[in-house]
């Protein structure tokens, strides 16, 4: 097990249970702010998961005025957790780590923890942990502008085929490569609101394209996983959506003749441009698709 840096441990046996009580101080010298944190034998954590950990923070001199919880890995970089204000001579705080889904299948993590106290004394503390991932995040595609009027440089329709979000004109393209999209849904007859729907004729075999609003999706957080099991739990699947507006999410994805769900991407809507007219009329959108985030 690997303790925190600059770690002098301390072991207590309770009952049959055994648990390491670490003390730290700063590199060997005499500290009047210092913290004591109980950590089990655990080096390795899997993305996704909660790990949790408390830090007892000691002033001798002064009183304590500040904790900060930082992590820092390779791919995400420095991280500001939590910042706590801290008062008196003496602190416990808990705090649950949510393990980050991370692009490599194996990955350091550094958690660091400083407490202050009111003399301007530091303590600093890193646990390491070796993050595991089976899931992974999503590459996205941003700023695709989708027109109600399809035109040349308008394409009015996502084509979800090989994995990508390529936009395309279905008035362009040939009817037998029109496969896996979702388009506008003019629904209404003259005037010039915009439509607020999607819509999917697609067909290829015995797959179809369904999708549903996901009101309360983390489409910022969102994994393989995530939007694997949106789809796959969605109660409201249908061929299309409607009543669309700013913030929106969209869960897209295909349906087989024996049932089985297969998603295709999460669809975030950035912005409804509605102008005079139909032909400048577009949805700006973000895609994540099932393709891992590098």
């Amino acid at each position: 097990m690997k303790n925190l840096k600059h770690f002098l441990p301390i072991l207590a046996i309770l009952s049959i249970s055994s648990i390491i009580t670490a003390c730290l101080s700063n590199d060997g010298d005499e500290s009047h702010v210092y913290g004591v944190s109980t950590w089990y034998s655990k080096d390795s954590v899997v993305g996704g998961s909660h790990y949790l950990f408390n830090v007892e923070a000691h002033a001798t001199n002064g009183t304590l005025t500040e904790m900060n919880i930082s992590s820092y890995d390779p791919i995400q970089g420095l991280k500001d957790l939590a910042k706590v204000p801290l008062s008196g001579t003496k602190y416990t705080y808990e705090y649950d780590y949510l393990v980050p889904i991370l692009a490599d299948s194996v990955t350091e993590v550094q958690l660091r923890v400083q407490i202050k106290n009111s003399e301007g004394e530091t303590w600093n503390a890193t646990k390491y942990l070796k993050v595991f991932t089976s899931d992974f995040r999503l590459k996205e595609i941003t700023g695709l502008l989708i027109y109600e009027k399809p035109s040349i440089n308008h394409p009015n329709a996502l084509n979800f085929m090989g994995g990508g979000a390529q936009p395309i004109n279905t008035t362009l393209e040939e009817k037998d490569s029109i496969k896996n999209l979702i388009a506008y849904y003019d629904r209404l007859e003259g005037g010039d609101d915009i439509s607020r729907a999607f819509y999917t004729l697609s067909q290829e075999k015995n797959y179809n394209v369904y999708m549903a609003k996901m009101s309360n999706f983390d489409y910022a957080g969102a994994t393989y996983k995530s939007v694997r099991n949106a789809f796959q739990n969605a109660a409201d699947l249908g061929r299309s959506v409607t009543d669309l507006k700013q913030g929106d999410i969209v869960i897209v994805g295909l349906i087989d003749g024996n049932s089985v769900r297969t998603p295709l991407a999460a669809v975030r809507i950035v912005r409804i441009l509605d102008e005079a007219g139909k032909e400048k009329d577009c949805y700006e959108l973000n895609v994540k698709t099932m393709q891992r985030q590098q």
